[in-house]
């Protein structure tokens, strides 16, 4: 029997739809909390079927549920965002209240009840007070809010150097010397973490993403801290739900919109003209430069109130350094005198460099003689033209403050004389090498955004998207080998992560 094509297209997007959605409850781990409780009475005999409410004031969700045979409620995968109010009742008992729950990542919060008998009517309202000591898992976590990081000075803004922040991190720069591969927490070597966001990996896999470029490394695309709801680290045997690695898992939770709009706008600008210069730099008679300008905003609110929510930030980040490097290079005589009739002259020892001069060629030092005819091509290649009139690099000016004359320098890797034909260049009729300060200037221009979509679709369902972008890009002028006078380079990374249906 013949098969239509909109038979197969519906298929194809039923098998689609399917697969998203299982695979997300799947991966779904992390980036949400839960909360627990025991509901029992004045005699502390457990109370079932008790009907309990929650409800988040933010966002205007609410969630049902009923106490087990244990007298146990739970509620699971909650967002963290804004506060909830739990409202538990049962017959022949009077009402229960609990107001301002806050609900944390990776955590499961609990909130025990005893109900006092009396009618429903009869509302007893309780405070929700600090959470005690967990006694749900077995790991050891700390969480680090948005009261921490807007008080801390974060240079990079990356939420990589929140882990810095707890007892037992040692920073990613200090924990594996030429690497970055993230901080080591509690012994646990660099590598060994788990990056997160919402419960999706954020994982620098090759070790080489943003994170490694500018800023700690670890994950692959840093966040915004305005994109950041809470941070938590999870350490000491993280339980298994999570896997990967060992070592420790963060999860970073995005915001998200609520019933309330809500925004924000920052600048930071660091000029020079207001920075005191380095001493070392006055003396080298070459001035320190830094620029370093980071702005960016954030907006959020509903799209369908009670239902759907977004959030957006956007984060930019402009710097500009500049510091005094020492470089051998050689001389425009030099480069002058190679590209003349005076090389071949003088290579050959023929007038005016005939026998008896000062400054020898080869053929008089060799052969004690001269060589008429044997250097008929020695001037500056088409290929050496061509590479210096794109990359030029800077020269040694005899007699300009920043250069020295070096009659016998070293130069290159390896125990390189700075010989030139086999000849010392102290033999030559010109300056040959110098030693050059100059600036080396480099550039970091890095763009960030993150946007979250939130809607519910029911009691019980709701899909939420996020997605991620990071983009840097770094230029240095002599970043290749200033010995040999390399261009502009550039190191470029984008990373993005599309999160969860």
């Amino acid at each position: 029997m013949p098969v239509s094509c909109r038979t197969i297209l519906i298929r194809f997007l039923t098998l689609f739809t399917l697969t998203v959605l299982v695979t997300a409850k799947v991966w779904g781990q992390g980036g949400t909390g839960e909360l627990t409780g025991l509901v029992t009475d004045a005699t502390g005999a457990v109370i079932a079927n008790a009907s309990v409410t929650l409800t988040n004031a933010a966002s205007g969700e609410k969630r049902l549920a009923t106490t087990g045979s244990a007298g146990i409620y739970r509620f699971p995968d909650l967002r963290v965002v804004g506060s909830y109010t739990l409202e538990i009742a049962a017959k022949g008992f009077r009402g229960y209240r609990i107001a301002d729950i806050i609900i944390s990542v990776g955590v499961a919060t609990v909130h025990d009840a005893k109900l006092e008998i009396g009618t429903s009517q009869q509302a007893e309202i309780v405070g929700a007070g600090t959470q005690q000591v967990q006694t749900q898992q077995s790991s050891i976590s700390g969480l680090v809010d948005r009261v921490e990081w807007q008080q801390m000075p974060l240079e990079t803004r990356s939420q990589n150097e929140f882990i810095d922040l707890l007892a037992g991190a040692n920073p990613a720069a200090q924990a594996e010397l030429f690497t970055d591969r993230g901080a080591a927490v509690d012994g646990a070597r660099s590598g060994a973490g788990n990056f997160l966001v919402d419960g999706f990996d954020n994982n620098d896999q090759a070790l080489g993403g943003n994170g490694s470029l500018y800023g700690p490394g670890g994950a692959n695309t840093t966040i915004s801290p305005d994109a950041i709801q809470e941070y938590r680290v999870i350490e000491h045997v993280p339980p298994a739900e999570y896997g990967r690695a060992g070592g420790f898992i963060t999860d970073a939770v995005l915001r998200s919109g609520t019933n309330q709009w809500h925004g924000s706008l920052f600048e930071y600008n660091r000029t020079q003209a207001y920075s005191a210069n380095n001493w070392f730099s006055d003396y080298a008679d070459e001035r320190d430069h830094l620029v370093r300008n980071q702005f960016g905003g954030s907006t959020g609110g509903p799209i369908v109130k009670d239902k759907s929510f977004f959030h957006f930030s956007t984060e930019f980040h402009r710097l500009r350094t500049s510091s005094p490097l020492s470089t051998v290079t050689t001389t425009p005589e030099y480069l002058s005198f190679v590209d003349s009739p005076a090389f071949e002259q003088w290579a050959e020892g023929i007038a005016p460099y005939a026998p008896g001069t000062l400054t020898p060629g080869p053929c008089l030092t060799i052969l004690n003689a001269p060589c008429p005819g044997m250097f008929p091509d020695a001037t500056e290649g088409p290929i050496f033209k061509r590479l210096v009139a794109t990359q030029p690099f800077p020269l040694c000016v005899p007699g300009a403050p920043n250069c020295t004359i070096s009659p016998s320098a070293s130069v290159g890797e390896g125990g390189y004389t700075g010989q030139v034909f086999g000849f010392n260049p102290s033999t030559y009729p010109v300056p040959v090498y110098g030693t050059l300060v100059i600036p080396g200037p480099s550039q970091t221009n890095q763009s960030r955004y993150a946007a979250t979509v939130d809607h519910r679709i029911g009691a019980e369902d709701r899909m939420n998207g996020a997605y991620l972008y990071d983009n840097v890009d770094s230029d240095a002028l002599y970043e290749g080998g200033i010995a040999y006078g390399d261009a502009w380079s550039r190191t470029e990374r984008r990373c993005c992560l599309v999160a969860h249906i």
